[in-house]
Parts: C-alpha cells; sequence; structure tokens
C-alpha cells in the first residue's frame, strides 16, 4: 500500500533528522491518507509538513498548507481552510521561478504614481520613434 510506503520514507526522515526529507515524505502520505479518506491522519501529516517546511523550505510549506486547506474544506471546517488558504497565498506570493524570471527578463510592476515612471516612459517612446 502506498500510504504504508510513505509511512516508511517518513520514519526514516525522522530518524535522520532531516527536515528537508520530512516535508514531501509528509506532504505525500498525507495526500495518500486524504485520499482514502482518512482525514484525520491527513491532518497529523499536513501539520508535521509544515512544521518541517518551516526550517527553509516555503514552497513545500505552501503544498502543506494546501493540503491542510484541502482537508479542512472535506471536513467542512471553513474558516481553518479559508486560514491555510491565506498562510498558502502569503507563501507562494513572489517566491515562484517564474514570477523571478519575469522581474528580471521584463522587469517589476510599476505603480503608476512612482516618481520618475512618466520621464521613464517618455524617454522609451523617444527613443523607439527615433529608431523607426
Amino acid at each position: 500500500e502506498a500510504r504504508q510506503v510513505y509511512e516508511e520514507v517518513l520514519a526514516t526522515a525522522r530518524a535522520a533528522s532531516a527536515p528537508a526529507r520530512v516535508c514531501p515524505a509528509a506532504i505525500a502520505a498525507g495526500g495518500v491518507s486524504v485520499r482514502l479518506g482518512d482525514y484525520a491522519a491527513g491532518i497529523r501529516f499536513g501539520e508535521e509538513a509544515v512544521a518541517a517546511c518551516r526550517q527553509g523550505d516555503l514552497g513545500g510549506q505552501a503544498r502543506a498548507e494546501n493540503l491542510l486547506g484541502n482537508v479542512r474544506l472535506y471536513r467542512g471546517e471553513y474558516a481553518a481552510a479559508r486560514r491555510d488558504a491565506a498562510q498558502c497565498d502569503t507563501n507562494m506570493s513572489g517566491k515562484s521561478l517564474g514570477r523571478t524570471v519575469k522581474n528580471l527578463v521584463i522587469g517589476r510592476e510599476r505603480d503608476l504614481t512612482e516618481h520618475g515612471l512618466f520621464h521613464k516612459l517618455s524617454l522609451v517612446a523617444v527613443l523607439a520613434w527615433v529608431g523607426l
């Protein structure tokens, strides 16, 4: 059974005191538990994953909070599910590889009230016109 395999991997990671390995193993064990309808185990594994991922894995922490939010949604605990979803969004905002690449290649989002933005945009327009 898949859950038994993930629990063994999780036990090995715990014994090695390796939070980087505990996090994905706990998320996987929690996901399988939820698919089997064992929501209590899903919550237990999800909370363990969040605790392990707080050691510096924001992506893993967001996945664990997503797992917790889904389990709580299935259980009808809507306020707790909203809280987990909000925490997941907080951890993922600005942390994705795609956003980082976009900021490097295209640039970050600009505020229209930013001082000097009009000057920069006007200069770009003039340079584009001269280049034509």
